[in-house]
């Protein structure tokens, strides 16, 4: 019974987490400029792959019985952090954006390494399930740090990199 009660815990903690995000980066992508529109598309993907992990989160909540929990004021870390871009940096530059929003991806993974550490009781499905939404977590981490440190790269002048 304790495990199931743990499983069930996780689970709601990783919709939260999923929902949370998916709000982040859907307010984030409506506040884009229209020359920024590949950030646009890759902030709506983010949203798009979040809800489609909470769903299937909830589906597996569902099957074990669980009820989904009602977020609390300080459930929305990841949120607060993304969407803090959202008033700080409309108009911002694509790097400072970008900057703040692997800061929201770190705060994510590092959740879910937490959550994988302490999970007892789950179902291979579900942790089948979260391992996958982790790696895409990583991908999408790896993506906004490439994608920043190419702007990074693109200002600084040709010559200092020959120095270099």
């Amino acid at each position: 019974m304790k495990d199931k009660e743990n499983a069930i815990k996780i689970i709601n903690e990783l919709i939260l987490v999923n929902e949370d995000r998916s709000n982040a980066y859907d307010n984030l992508s409506s506040t884009m400029n229209s020359e920024d529109f590949d950030l646009t598309c890759v902030f709506r993907n983010f949203a798009l792959n979040s809800k489609r992990y909470a769903n299937l989160l909830k589906e597996s909540l569902r099957k074990m019985g669980g009820i989904k929990e009602t977020p609390s004021l300080t459930d929305n870390i990841i949120s607060r952090a993304i969407v803090s871009i959202k008033g700080a940096f409309k108009g911002a530059d694509k790097q400072a954006i970008l900057t703040s929003c692997e800061s929201g991806e770190r705060a994510t993974l590092t959740v879910f390494h937490d959550v994988l550490k302490d999970a007892t009781g789950l179902p291979n499905e579900i942790r089948e399930l979260i391992h996958s939404q982790e790696e895409m977590l990583r991908k999408a981490y790896a993506y906004i740090n490439e994608y920043r440190n190419s702007l990074i790269q693109s200002f600084i002048p040709s010559s200092t990199l020959a120095k270099a």
